[in-house]
């Protein structure tokens, strides 16, 4: 139909391995049997790169690992990005450096890259145009170099394989990251990425501050402030139902039905006594 578009959609197999904290020992093997059957099927001149993000926190210190095999050469990686980054930030990172080294080495006899990465995030948003608040410069950089690389007649496959499943090449990227993200943890100086979530939580932190003088110099409410001084802290909603919390709130703040407080502010009510 004119105007139509396939629609990418991830492999089945995403899903039918399990992710790395659920994945059982079966799921673990299958995976495994179906990354080396990919391995024993390669064609001629391909290069295999296996990458991984590790990070200690999140945010905190981060690194990017990878492993390229070029016939019988190997080539490793171990790269400390940010000592406050995420762990998507190292996988693509660990993607980008792969793809700099295919296009600025010397790989004449390469005509295919089969890429691994454990990190489906990353893969989603380079292949399948997956969405990302963050890191948009690098995302950008690799779909560039991906496309240059392909503009000059590589075949660049972004393959998912399972992670923490005993496949050698994705053990190897995974040592080689926590490697890098203690070195990023032992550095003073690097650069920090701010990303969209730093500003809103420090948007909302700034809030947050400006309510809580405000609510402790107020001269309303107060009879509400001696149940809830702190402004920050939610109320638990440890009632049977939202009935019962509408009129303990409206205990806690004397705005209720009760006639002390409909005499209060005039509602033809001639006593303030309850009867």
């Amino acid at each position: 139909m004119s105007g139509m578009c396939a629609i990418r959609r991830a492999p089945e197999y995403w899903t039918t391995l399990g992710s790395s904290k659920t994945r059982t020992s079966e799921q673990a093997i299958e995976g495994q049997r179906l990354i080396k059957q990919q391995l024993e099927e390669l064609p001629p001149n391909t290069t295999v790169a296996f990458t991984d993000g590790s990070c200690m926190g999140n945010p905190g210190p981060c690194g990017a690992g990878a492993i390229i095999y070029n016939n019988e050469e190997e080539e490793t990686i171990q790269y400390p990005v940010s000592n406050r980054g995420s762990i998507l930030l190292a996988e693509l990172v660990a993607i980008k450096l792969v793809l700099e080294k295919i296009d600025n080495y010397n790989y004449r006899n390469v005509k295919q890259l089969n890429l691994y990465s454990d990190s489906q995030s990353a893969i989603g948003i380079i292949t399948l145009n997956w969405k990302s608040e963050n890191y948009h410069k690098t995302i950008q950089e690799i779909k560039n170099r991906k496309k240059k690389l392909e503009q000059k007649g590589f075949i660049i496959n972004i393959i998912w394989t399972p992670g923490h499943s005993d496949i050698e090449g994705n053990e190897q990227a995974d040592r080689l990251a926590k490697a890098a993200a203690k070195e990023a943890d032992n550095r003073e100086e690097m650069s920090s990425i701010t990303t969209k979530q730093d500003i809103k939580q420090a948007a909302r932190t700034s809030v947050i501050k400006k309510w809580k003088t405000q609510w402790e110099s107020s001269e309303v409410g107060r009879r509400f402030f001696n149940h809830h001084p702190d402004a920050s802290k939610k109320i638990k909603l440890d009632f049977p139902s939202k009935k019962h919390f509408n009129i303990l709130n409206s205990l806690r703040s004397g705005y209720s039905k009760l006639k002390g407080y409909q005499h209060f502010i005039n509602r033809h009510v001639e006593d303030n006594k309850c009867t």
